[in-house]
């Protein structure tokens, strides 16, 4: 547990409504019972909520929880808050491709495309080397390579405090230290909330 708690902060505390949201998740994608999926996208939002009012927001983590919560928004029908959520991840981690993705298909599918571009173009100077952005920026019908024009500071959200380095998110542990007690099953040791 103390390595745990070294190794990813005060958001320890917290991390097993993550794993109950991606638990859930996945029995989301499982069941095509519509009311089941209903229930299980309030569980979903519950959980990420819960991390959201209660965790660290400087945890290297909180960029992914809140792409977790558009992500499940979307299919929920509830575009306008998917977006914001996704904005929160860009505004945590502006090189975290997938939140850009996010928002441009949703750009994408109310018909404005050049919006989705602009927003993709974004993320391309953020995250040069992202096939993904490439990809749908071309699927879009966006040209690479990309024209020489600074990061659209407009289109970005506004930044909060910087992510920490990954070695500051990085707990060195000696060699001469107990093990950690592995919790869950024997594919996913660590987690006892997580599927396998």
């Amino acid at each position: 547990v103390k390595y745990w708690e070294e190794a990813l902060g005060s958001i320890y505390l917290h991390v097993h409504h993550y794993c109950t949201a991606l638990y859930l998740g996945d029995r989301y994608y499982k069941t095509s019972n519509p009311e089941n999926q209903k229930l299980l996208l309030r569980e979903i939002d519950s959980n990420l909520d819960y991390m959201i009012t209660h965790a660290d927001h400087n945890s290297a983590l909180m960029p992914k929880i809140y792409y977790t919560k558009g992500k499940f928004l979307v299919l929920d029908g509830k575009d306008a808050e998917a977006v914001n959520a996704f904005l929160d991840a860009i505004r945590l981690k502006p090189d975290y491709s997938a939140p850009y993705l996010g928002i441009a298909d949703f750009y994408a599918r109310m018909g404005k495309n050049q919006d989705a571009l602009k927003l993709l173009q974004d993320g391309l100077r953020q995250v040069p080397s992202s096939r993904s952005l490439a990809r749908r920026y071309q699927e879009l019908g966006g040209k690479l390579p990309l024209p020489e024009v600074p990061i659209d500071q407009t289109a970005k959200a506004e930044s909060h405090a910087p992510m920490p380095t990954e070695s500051e998110n990085t707990a060195e542990t000696p060699a001469s230290e107990t093990p950690v007690e592995k919790i869950g099953s024997p594919t996913n040791p660590w987690c006892r909330f997580c599927t396998d």
